[in-house]
This record gives C-alpha cells, sequence and structure tokens, in this order.
C-alpha cells in the first residue's frame, strides 16, 4: 500500500515553493504553472517508486531522508531566489573545488550570523530523523484510508507526464526570449529545462589575449625621491551610498582631487575585483593566472624593483580563494611586512578594521612604502560599533536570512549606512595622521571598493548576482603626483595601478603589460569590461559598457578561452535600453 499522504504533502510542498518563485519572477502564465507542476510530478513519482518497490526498511528509511533533503534544497533554492534572485547553484559554485577550508572561509568571508549556521547545522542533523518520523505519521493515517495504487499506475504516470513536458519544452521553450528563460528555469523544481531558447551568436575575428606575461623593462626608470603610496581596498563600497551626510571625510576627500563621474569594478566579486586591481588584468584571466603559480600581482613587482617596501594591512582574509599568493606572490615573497587580523574569528569586522590602523600608525615611514588596506566593516552583515547604531536608524540587529522580507529592507540599509559612516571615521583620521606628520600632499592614495551592493533595484540581495550598476557601482578615489592633464572621465580597478606608475615615473606604462590604461593616456578602452562571479571556475558571463551601448555575452568555452571562440550574445542595447545591433567594435579589446 502506497503512503499517498507523504507524497502528496511533499508534492503540494514543492509545487507551492516553486510557484512561490515563479510569480515573484514574472508575470504568470497557465502554462508556465502546469510546467512546473509537472516538474514536480515526476520528481514525487520517482521517489514514491523507489519507496514502493523496496521491501527493506532500512533502504526505505535511506530514500525517504533523500526525499526529505531533496525538499530541504528547495527551500533553500527558493530562499536563494527570493533574496539573491539566484539558484542553489550559485552556492554549489562557491562551496565546491576548494575543500573543507575553504567552506569555512566562505562562511567567515560574508559574516553569516551564528543563528543562520546553527540552523544550517541543526537542520543537517535532524533531516534522518524528520523524515523518517513524518514517513510513519503519514503511512499510519494513509491506511485508514488505503489508495489502490499500483506501481505500474505510478509508471504509466510518470511516462505520461514526462512526454507532456517534453512536447511543450520543443513547442514553449525555444520562443522565449533568453532573459525571460533565464528567470524563469531557476523557478523550476530541476532547475532546467531540456531546450533551451536560441540565441545569437558572434565568432571572434581572431583569439582572445592571453594574460600578459611580459617581465618589464624598468632599466631606464629611477626615482627619487619615492611618495609613499596608500591604496585601500574597501569591501562592498557602493559609490551612490558616498554622500556627505554619510561619509563627510571621503567626499571631502574626492572633491579636493581627481573627480570620475563614472567609476567601476571590472567584477561584482571579491576575488576578481582584487585580481583585476593588482594585475591590471581583466578578471576573466585569474583563474589561468593562478594555476601558472606567477610571482604576484605585476604593478606590486614594478614598485619593488623601484625600489618599494609593500605592507599590506588586512581586516579581510587574504587566503580567500588563496588570493594571498596571487597578489603576492608564493609564501608572499612581495609583501615586507603582513598585518592580518581575520585569524580573530571571534572579533567584529569593525574591531579588525581598527586594528589595522592602529598597527599602521605604529609604522608610519616618510618615503619609499607602499601600504596595501583591506577593510572589512563593510561587508554584510555590515559592522559597527554601538556608539554608530545611533547615526542611521532604525536598525535591524542582525539580518534574518530565512525570514527577511522586503518591509526590513530600510532597516538593512541602514546598517550598511552606518558602517559606512564608521569607515570613513577611520578614513578621516588616517588623513589626519598624515597631515600631521607632514607627508600628506605628497602621498599618492587610492580608494575604492571591491564591488558594489544591491538592494532589490533589480530583484536581488548582495552581490555576485547581476552584472547592473548597483552591483559594480564603486568609488575609485585619486590623489596622484600628476602633472599631465586627465584624458578620461571613467575610471575602473584596471586603471588604478597604471595611473599611480604613470604618476610616479612620468611615462606611460606599456600596454603590453596590462589591461589597464593610465587616466593620462590618449589611449583609452573603448568600454569598461565587468565578469560575473563564477565561484572557483573562469567567469563565463561579461559585459562590455560605455555611454552608448551595453553588451552582455557569455564565453562559449570559459575552460578554453585563448582558442578562436564563438561568444553568446545574450544583449545589445543602447544606454536608454533600446535593443541594437552590435558595434563593429564591440570586441576588439578583447584581442
Amino acid at each position: 500500500m502506497i503512503n499517498y499522504l507523504y507524497f502528496l504533502i511533499f508534492y503540494c510542498a514543492i509545487c507551492l515553493l516553486s510557484l512561490s518563485s515563479l510569480i515573484t519572477s514574472l508575470s504568470i502564465t497557465p502554462w508556465l504553472i502546469l510546467y512546473s507542476m509537472g516538474q514536480a510530478l515526476v520528481e514525487v513519482s520517482v521517489f514514491a517508486l523507489l519507496i514502493q518497490t523496496t521491501e527493506r526498511k532500512w533502504l526505505q528509511n535511506i530514500y525517504c531522508s533523500l526525499f526529505f533533503t531533496l525538499w530541504i534544497v528547495h527551500f533553500t533554492n527558493f530562499n536563494m531566489l527570493r533574496l539573491l534572485d539566484t539558484s542553489l547553484l550559485y552556492l554549489f559554485k562557491f562551496f565546491v573545488g576548494h575543500g573543507i577550508f575553504h567552506i569555512i572561509q566562505v562562511f567567515q568571508a560574508i559574516n553569516m550570523n551564528e543563528a543562520m549556521m546553527g540552523f544550517i547545522g541543526i537542520v543537517a542533523l535532524a533531516i534522518p530523523l524528520l523524515a523518517i518520523s513524518l514517513y510513519r505519521i503519514t503511512h499510519y493515517f494513509s491506511k485508514k484510508k488505503p489508495l489502490a495504487l499500483k506501481n505500474r499506475s505510478i509508471v504509466i504516470s510518470l511516462l505520461t507526464t514526462v512526454s507532456i513536458l517534453l512536447v511543450c519544452e520543443a513547442i514553449i521553450i525555444p520562443s522565449l526570449s533568453y532573459k525571460t528563460h533565464e528567470k524563469y528555469k531557476k523557478t523550476l523544481p530541476f532547475a532546467r529545462t531540456l531546450f533551451s531558447p536560441k540565441i545569437n551568436e558572434w565568432t571572434l575575428t581572431q583569439p582572445i589575449a592571453a594574460p600578459h606575461n611580459r617581465e618589464p623593462l624598468l632599466d631606464s626608470l629611477s626615482l627619487s625621491p619615492k611618495p609613499n603610496i596608500y591604496l585601500f581596498v574597501i569591501e562592498t563600497l557602493r559609490k551612490d551610498f558616498l554622500i556627505p551626510s554619510i561619509a563627510p571625510s571621503l567626499c571631502s576627500f574626492e572633491e579636493k582631487h581627481m573627480q570620475f563621474p563614472v567609476s567601476f569594478a571590472n567584477a561584482n566579486a571579491t576575488q576578481h575585483s582584487w585580481f583585476a586591481i593588482f594585475h591590471s588584468q581583466f578578471p576573466y584571466h585569474w583563474t589561468k593566472v593562478q594555476s601558472e603559480k606567477r610571482g604576484g600581482g605585476g604593478p606590486l613587482q614594478i614598485l619593488k624593483k623601484l625600489g618599494y617596501q609593500i605592507h599590506v594591512y588586512s581586516s579581510a582574509d587574504l587566503r580567500y580563494f588563496e588570493m594571498d599568493e596571487l597578489l603576492f606572490g608564493p609564501q608572499r615573497i612581495l609583501a615586507d611586512t603582513i598585518e592580518e587580523y581575520t585569524l580573530e574569528s571571534t572579533m567584529p569586522a569593525w574591531e579588525r578594521d581598527a586594528l589595522c590602523f592602529q598597527a599602521f600608525k605604529q609604522n608610519i615611514q616618510k618615503q619609499g612604502h607602499v601600504y596595501l588596506f583591506f577593510l572589512d566593516a563593510t561587508h554584510s552583515e555590515y559592522n559597527f560599533p554601538k556608539e554608530f547604531a545611533s547615526h542611521f536608524t532604525p536598525i535591524t540587529d542582525k539580518i534574518d536570512y530565512l525570514f527577511f522580507d522586503k518591509e526590513h529592507l530600510e532597516l538593512v540599509k541602514n546598517r550598511y549606512r552606518n558602517a559606512i559612516a564608521y569607515v570613513d571615521s577611520l578614513m578621516d583620521d588616517f588623513f589626519s595622521t598624515l597631515k600631521k606628520e607632514g607627508i600628506y600632499d605628497e602621498a599618492i592614495i587610492a580608494i575604492t571598493g571591491d564591488h558594489g551592493e544591491e538592494f532589490f533595484e533589480e530583484g536581488s540581495l548582495f552581490h555576485g548576482t547581476h552584472l547592473n550598476h548597483y552591483q559594480t557601482n564603486v568609488p575609485i578615489f585619486l590623489k596622484l603626483q600628476n602633472t599631465f592633464p586627465l584624458q578620461t572621465k571613467t575610471v575602473t580597478h584596471i586603471d588604478i595601478f597604471p595611473s599611480i606608475l604613470h604618476s610616479l615615473t612620468g611615462k606611460e606604462m606599456d600596454v603590453a603589460w596590462f589591461d589597464g590604461r593610465s587616466v593620462f593616456s590618449s589611449h583609452q578602452h573603448p568600454y569598461r569590461l565587468a565578469t560575473l562571479q563564477n565561484g572557483a571556475q573562469t567567469p563565463e558571463e561579461f559585459t562590455l559598457e560605455n555611454d552608448k551601448y551595453k553588451i552582455r555575452a557569455h564565453f562559449s568555452n570559459p575552460q578554453d578561452l585563448y582558442t578562436k571562440q564563438t561568444l553568446k550574445i545574450i544583449s545589445c542595447e543602447t544606454s536608454d535600453s533600446v535593443k541594437a545591433p552590435l558595434p563593429e567594435d564591440a570586441f576588439e579589446m578583447l584581442y
């Protein structure tokens, strides 16, 4: 006798989760509802057959646990869609491939609160007990009103449903736009369809240029004196939140120095942005460069050859995706000193940031030093000392990921504003310290965020999910020793070090060394490029954008970028979001 109550409960639960995601993602249509319900029926029918056809209780218990686990996966996926507008595959790409140590790092990096981590642990341990208990209880009630349903009937129902789904796919899916299909498939129980919409393709005229690996020739360059260089990479710092009421010191700094109306990150995730900044190369190169175990970022190698000492102060985890060796070389050889505080897991991010500045004040030198700061207070869950909690109110004590709703959005944004205000106070103290020491005027200072942050402007919370302005819009503030006129009002991460080196040496760096361009160079890229995070793998999706066009494309073969290949063109629009043909120079900067 089949335990129909057990399977009916889960069928209804899966349908409700899928349809809830569908309703919030798209305008609902009858065939979308039926298709979603059909996939749920296939899923339930398979497990019903497995449990029904085995007589061994221990094997039934395993199948029950697997089925219950699958429902937990659906529930988690639903919350991922609700909060991040992305599927569970997003987390999978982060957690799989770098081992258990990386999993711990990711949890630390996202500052997930203890309540959420505890809930995940409890659920993982309780799954078998809950699954078996629920099966036994529902089986007891099913026996009171038995349903005569033979295995043959289940098989026929399963095959019929699969056939109908295949016909629907063949007729309807190809007619959908790529954008609609992309959102729709994430809401389905299987999170995919067998067929995909037709998509335009573009064959490149030549292979994509390989990562720059040319040894810089600096024999003709020498510096005396060597002004100090200070670079701040602040986690999750969105540019349009830097207004005088939130960040008066940073706003004042921008007003007094170079101003760039357009400034963006080259990626929407930390590991890719750090690579872009410190290697001055497009982020899709990062996995290849990492695998080659080079000697660290090219700009830092140049500064070492020019006689600089490099000092690192980090509140963020430098070991994240093994970025420390990617930036500073094997065994961190490029860094003369490193002060990092991420091993203090019980210490809040704001306190780690404060320790970075305290350590710096004890090691201030007049000339010939590079100081690199990685600050973390502005990363979710947006951290600040108690005295800053009253700057912007009301706030939420912590972000409840399971029951978060948009009514609490402003409370979360106030947490973010308070965290920015706190970092701004640290920057104000830093500027005052340099002025007190008499070394502010000659100092070279660069300040940026690694990526932006979205607050449901396009259906997502946080970052790493959409290549939009909210997730890539970051400040890039530069104070340089410039005697040259600015050639651009647009700057991205890859341009920071070429601009610093041009300012220092009086010479533009060879374009064979970097993808970035100095802000004083007359040879600017026609577009700015940003990549969508892809976990530990090579980024697949990217955008090219300027004041006329926004092109969204996808590498057909990201595992082998450097052979002639075809790009999938997801969209090409004008700045007014009107569909447009690809401009002739669309992909020249990739060569």
